[in-house]
Order: structure tokens, then C-alpha cells, then sequence
């Protein structure tokens, strides 16, 4: 069997190799490091190669860092991992990981705190959470290839972890408020000097499979007020793709690794990689995708009849958002 795309997106069996030239982004989705996953070795071995591909990979980091046993709130999940278990990140090449989620202060500012000291040693940069709002809603910042990127990540989920009595998350409320401080933030980045400006979202519920209107109303907009790619996770199941005036939106790439109950309907087993190559002029170049499966608490390269499933999966929820991202397609 054989795929062909055309426009922006090529699918690959096994995405191999950087882009002649320009830059690329590897984007991975919801990385939870905890419970049965922490119990194991090498979740991520198998995948390792393609997510370093990128010249900056990134993943929501679902999870703490931490020892602590004394977790906060009234929730049904805490999840945390053993602090050791941050060289699973840089072993695969992660420069970034978004705390802007509902996990991120599952053991308080502890954990936080923990958290923050582990991934600095690492030389893993993060944004999304903090001590203080200005902290939380920082971009992290990279210099790479001649070029200044700038990653923002926010977050609609936990609303009582806004205020920052001791640590909070960049929460946004969807609102006409929220959208004005970050389009505002997009552009003084864009004023002092960034190339680039990526918006990791941690956006809507669990199990679902299409973005709300206000959410792809949220995409648009900021990438309109300059914001050049968006960067979706949370519903652990992928979403569509959509291509909107040469920016990509990704508004779920679902789960890189878990040990959570597989869903035979939602199949939050599957999920991709995707390696977003930009040309030397910051172009969008073509996006590939490598077709991932979680196995017994490891992530590998998804086999023939997962790949069909994850593809054909693609397509469908992409069409359903107007993108023509797959104007040609060929199978034989």
C-alpha cells in the first residue's frame, strides 16, 4: 500500500531524516511518565530516533517530577514519576515540555518546585506553570539556527489553579480577555524580536474527537494576530489537522505514552508524531508524520493495520474541518 499527498502534508512509514534545509518541529502529544509507566524500562526506546528529528521537539508533559506523597485536591488521577525518570525525555531528545495541563500541580508547589529543579538540570526547557501569573505565563525561549523562537503554552482545564497563592498554571478561560492576552503577548514577542511563535494548547475535554468552534476560532485568531503554529493535546485521541494561511493547527496529536485503559472506539492506543519542516524563508514546507502505537507500556513505530486506522482516521477528521490538507490520494 502506498500514500500520496500532495499540498502541505506527506505521511511517511518511518518519517527518516531532517529537511534538506530550513528548520523542523517534532510536536508529540500527552507524556505521562507515571503509575505502570514508571514501573517499567525504556517506554520510549523504540521511537527515540524520530522524536529527536526535530531541530526542536516538543510534548506536553502530563505529569510531576516528584517524591512527594501528599497530593492536593479532590481528583480521581495523580500522576507523578520518580525524578530519575527525566533522562526518558532527554534520552529521546525532548527540548520542551508544556506544564500548562491538569496534572502539573497534582502535589502542589512541591511537586512543582521538584519538577522545575529536575527539567533545568536537564537543560529541558518548560513554560506553562509557575509561582507567580508573570512566571506561568512566560514563553520559553530558543535560539536556534540563526532563529528566535518563542513557545507559549496555556491551558482551559483546572480554573482553580489560576490564581498563584503558590503556584498556578497559564490558565485561559476561552474568553474575549484571555484571547486579548495573548494576542497581545504574540505580538510584543514578534516586536523584540522572535522569528517564531509557537502556542502549545492544552484545550477541552476527554474523548473527543473534533474542536469546539470557539477553539478553532481561538487558532485562527492568533494565528492572525502572528502566532505561527499551534501546538494541541489533551482529549488523548487525535484530532484533525488543519493548514490555515500556511500556519498548521494540530488541535490533538492524543497520547505518546500512558498506561491508561485502551478504548476500543476512541483506539487512545494510536497517535502520531508529526516533523513540521518550515524552508530557510520560515515557509511551511510539508508536515510528516510518523504513525505511533502504545504497546505494554512502551510507544513503537505502529505496525501495517494501526497505520491504515491512524491515516485513514487523519483524513477523515482533517475533511471535516474544511483542510485540504489530502487533495490527492493514491492506494494500491
Amino acid at each position: 500500500m502506498r500514500w500520496i499527498f500532495f499540498c502541505y502534508f506527506i505521511c511517511t512509514w518511518f518519517s527518516s531524516g531532517y529537511a534538506s534545509e530550513g528548520f523542523t518541529y517534532t510536536l508529540a502529544g500527552d507524556v505521562m511518565l507515571g503509575r505502570h509507566v514508571a514501573e517499567g524500562f525504556h517506554p520510549l526506546k523504540k521511537v527515540e530516533s524520530h522524536l529527536a528529528q526535530g531541530d526542536l521537539t516538543l510534548v506536553n508533559q502530563e505529569f510531576v517530577f516528584t517524591n512527594s506523597t501528599h497530593h492536593i485536591g479532590k481528583k480521581a488521577f495523580y500522576f507523578k514519576a520518580p525524578p530519575s525518570h527525566v533522562s526518558i525525555l532527554s534520552n529521546a531528545g525532548i527540548d520542551f515540555v508544556s506544564l500548562a495541563n491538569n496534572h502539573s500541580l497534582d502535589y502542589g508547589k512541591i511537586g512543582l518546585k521538584q519538577t522545575l529543579a529536575v527539567l533545568q538540570k536537564k537543560k529541558i526547557t518548560f513554560a506553562g506553570a509557575g509561582f507567580s501569573f508573570p512566571q506561568a505565563s512566560e514563553a520559553a525561549l530558543f535560539s536556534k539556527k540563526g532563529k528566535r523562537i518563542a513557545v507559549i503554552a496555556a491551558t482551559d482545564n483546572m480554573p482553580e489553579w489560576e490564581t498563584c497563592e503558590k503556584a498556578c498554571v497559564n490558565f485561559c478561560a476561552m474568553d474575549s480577555t484571555c484571547l486579548k492576552r495573548l494576542t497581545t503577548q504574540i505580538s510584543d514577542l514578534k516586536k523584540n524580536g522572535i522569528d517564531f511563535v509557537i502556542i502549545s494548547f492544552h484545550w477541552g475535554g476527554n474523548w473527543v474527537d473534533k474542536p469546539s468552534p470557539v477553539y478553532r476560532y481561538y487558532a485562527h485568531t492568533l494565528l492572525d494576530a502572528g502566532a505561527d503554529l499551534i501546538f494541541g493535546h489533551s482529549a488523548h485521541t487525535l484530532q484533525g489537522i488543519e493548514v490555515y494561511k500556511g500556519k498548521p493547527i494540530f488541535y490533538s496529536l492524543g497520547n505518546v505514552i500512558d498506561d491508561y485503559e485502551l478504548d476500543p472506539k476512541w483506539r487512545n492506543d494510536l497517535s502520531i508524531l508529526a516533523h513540521v519542516d518550515y524552508n530557510n524563508l520560515g515557509q511551511l514546507k510539508k508536515i510528516r508524520i510518523t504513525p505511533i502505537q502504545i504497546n505494554a507500556l512502551k510507544t513503537q513505530i505502529a505496525d501495517q493495520k494501526n497505520r491504515d486506522i491512524i491515516f485513514n482516521r487523519i483524513k477523515k477528521l482533517s475533511a471535516l474541518l474544511g483542510s485540504q490538507i489530502f487533495s490527492y490520494l493514491e492506494i494500491f
